[in-house]
C-alpha cells in the first residue's frame, strides 16, 4: 500500500519506508511507533537484524518530509510496548559501589589550594607511583614527601623511606616535569 506525503503515517503498523538521503534513497523497515506533525518527525522501531536471540530494537527518528514512499507490510497493528529486561539488582549495586569507589579515588587526586602546575605534577607522578595529597605536599610511597615548589631538591624522605625510593621519586619527578615543560603545560 503506497501513501502520499500528505497522509499521516499509521502508527502501530509495520512498514517499509523509502527515504531520500542527499540524492540517494535508503529503504528501512520497522514498526511505526509515532509521528509528530509539528516537528515532522516519525519514530520507527527497528528490530536488530543480527540479534534473533535478544530481539533487540532501536528507535530511529526520521524527518517525515524525506520519506518518498511508505509500504505497509501487514494490515494488523503491532504491539509497540517496549521490551524491558529484568534488572539484576545485586549486579547493579556492585556497579554503583565500584563507580563510587573509583570516583572517590579520582576525587582524592585533586589537591585543595594547590596551583595548576602542582596538580599536573601530581597527576603525572600518580600514573607510575602511589601518591596522595597531604595539604599542599605530595606524599609518595607513604613516606617520601615533595614540598612546594615541587623540585628535585624539595623531595624529602621520612624514617621508613630508603635511599632508592627517594632517588626513584626524584628521577621520576624530574622526568615528568621535563615532559610537562616540553608539552607547554608548566613553566
Amino acid at each position: 500500500q503506497r501513501m502520499t506525503s500528505k497522509e499521516p503515517p499509521q502508527t502501530g503498523r509495520s512498514a517499509k519506508l523509502t527515504i531520500a538521503l542527499g540524492g540517494e534513497e535508503d529503504v528501512v523497515e520497522g514498526d511505526i511507533f509515532g509521528y509528530d506533525p509539528q516537528t515532522d518527525l516519525l519514530v520507527l522501531v527497528e528490530k536488530g537484524k543480527d540479534d534473533l536471540v535478544n530481539q533487540s530494537q532501536g528507535y530511529r527518528l526520521i524527518k517525515y518530509s524525506s520519506v518518498n514512499n511508505v509500504q505497509y507490510i501487514s494490515d494488523k497493528k503491532v504491539n509497540l510496548r517496549p521490551v524491558y529486561k529484568e534488572v539484576d539488582s545485586a549486579r547493579l549495586e556492585r556497579k554503583v559501589k565500584l563507580s563510587l569507589s573509583e570516583a572517590g579515588k579520582e576525587a582524592n587526586k585533586i589537591g585543595v589550594g594547590v596551583t595548576l602546575e602542582a596538580q599536573r605534577i601530581f597527576m603525572a607522578l600518580s600514573k607510575t607511583l602511589p601518591c596522595r595529597w597531604d595539604k599542599q605536599d605530595i606524599i609518595v610511597f607513604d613516606d617520601v614527601k615533595i614540598v612546594k615548589p615541587y623540585r628535585e631538591q624539595d623531595v624529602v624522605g621520612g624514617d621508613q623511606s630508603s635511599k632508592n625510593e627517594i632517588s626513584r621519586v626524584k628521577m621520576i619527578l624530574e622526568s615528568e616535569k621535563q615532559k610537562l615543560k616540553a608539552a607547554g603545560k608548566i613553566q
